[in-house]
Formats: C-alpha cells, sequence, structure tokens
C-alpha cells in the first residue's frame, strides 16, 4: 500500500508539472469515499449553471439548485465573498456538492477543439497552486474528479469566456476538486471553499447556511 501511494504522488507530479503539497498523500487515504461525489453530479452542476443567463447566474447571485442534491455554486472568478443560506425541511436532509476549485471548457472557448483538447484546457486551468476547503473551522480534503464528455446547452446571454459565442449545444469536460457534504445538523455551520492557480486566477467563497429542521441529520 505504501509502493503504490508513492507512484500515485510520482505520476501526479510529473504529469501536472507543479508541486501541489496538498496531494502528498492520496485523497482516498484521507477521507471517506462517501464524501467523494459522483462524476455526473459534477456535470449536472455545470449543465445547470451554464443554461442560466448572465444576470440571473447562480455564480454571481449565489442561488442554490433544487435537485436531489444541493449545489453551493463558486464564483466567476477574482471575487471573495461571503453569502447566506438557508435550509429547511426537504432541502436540509439533502447531501450538498461542494465545487472546491474546478475549471470547465467548452467547444465556443476552445473552438473546433477535440475531447482531449478540452480535457487538458480543463486540467490546467483547475491544478491549483492553492486549494481550501473547511466545515466549521475543520479542514477538509478535496476529491479530484475528471468527467468524460457532456453537453452543455447556453442562452444568449451567457457566461462562457468566448462572450460571442452564439446560443446553442456544446460538447464540454470539467477537470478539478469536489467534495460532498452529507446532510448539515441544525443550527449554523460555516463551509469555506476555493484556490488559486498559475495566471492568478482565484476564487473564494464562504456559506453561512442555517438549517431549520428538526428532523435534519446530523453530521457524520
Amino acid at each position: 500500500m505504501i509502493a503504490n501511494s508513492i507512484d500515485i504522488f510520482i505520476i501526479l507530479y510529473l504529469y501536472r508539472g507543479k508541486l501541489i503539497t496538498f496531494l502528498n498523500t492520496p485523497c482516498h487515504m484521507k477521507n471517506k469515499s462517501e464524501n467523494k461525489p459522483p462524476a455526473e453530479w459534477t456535470t449536472k452542476y455545470w449543465k445547470w449553471i451554464y443554461s442560466k443567463p448572465k444576470e440571473e447566474n447562480p455564480l454571481k447571485t449565489g442561488t442554490i439548485n433544487h435537485d436531489e442534491f444541493l449545489c453551493l455554486p463558486c464564483t466567476g472568478g477574482g471575487e471573495d465573498c461571503g453569502r447566506k443560506l438557508n435550509l429547511s425541511d426537504e432541502d436540509a436532509k439533502k447531501d450538498i456538492l461542494v465545487p472546491v476549485f474546478a475549471s470547465e471548457y467548452c467547444t465556443a472557448e476552445v473552438l473546433n477543439g477535440t475531447d482531449e483538447q478540452l480535457r487538458e484546457r480543463a486540467r490546467d486551468m483547475s491544478t491549483p497552486t492553492h486549494i481550501e476547503i473547511s466545515l466549521d473551522g475543520n479542514s477538509l480534503t478535496p476529491y479530484y474528479i475528471e468527467t468524460e464528455p457532456f453537453d452543455i446547452t447556453v442562452p444568449s446571454n451567457h457566461i462562457l469566456e468566448n462572450m460571442h459565442a452564439p446560443a446553442g449545444t456544446y460538447r464540454a469536460i470539467s477537470c478539478g476538486y469536489w467534495y460532498k457534504l452529507k446532510p448539515l445538523s441544525n443550527g449554523k455551520h460555516v463551509v469555506r471553499f476555493g484556490g488559486s492557480c498559475f495566471n492568478g486566477f482565484y476564487t473564494k467563497v464562504m456559506y453561512e447556511i442555517y438549517v431549520h429542521d428538526d428532523m435534519a441529520n446530523e453530521l457524520t
């Protein structure tokens, strides 16, 4: 097991070309697999984010989704913001997806890009020089997830990097770090997450979450 851990570290180090200290111990040895979200959840996140017009986009408003799980939107980058969220009834019983530091690229941004070109661009932009996630002051270790190609559909007033891309459906790939929180207990909780990468891009978010459900599950 020790030999395998060393192999994983070397592969990641050489592949990224950068030293990322928090990867010294593989993620699966640091936290429970129940905290690793399915890759399909991450694609649902991006589909939801990019389906919204710029003025209503969750990256700007912090609005949560209404699905079988909840998403805590990050920001569009270059921001350090605080948001408040109230959870009650059924929402208080749902798992919470946290996009700790992740990137998506589609064929509207890498014009006529192949799947490999999209993946390489997403990998580059999700390779952190700094990364963090904590719950109530306790540091957590996120999971690295790469998706298979998927489609996103964007409106005319979208948030794509290529602002001139027309409305439509594009092929996309996502890479990055995520965490799945179990349903939170009653009361106030603070979730902090974000990171930065080589080109100066950064995002940092703090959510104050108030749970108001007597049947809410205790965090494990």
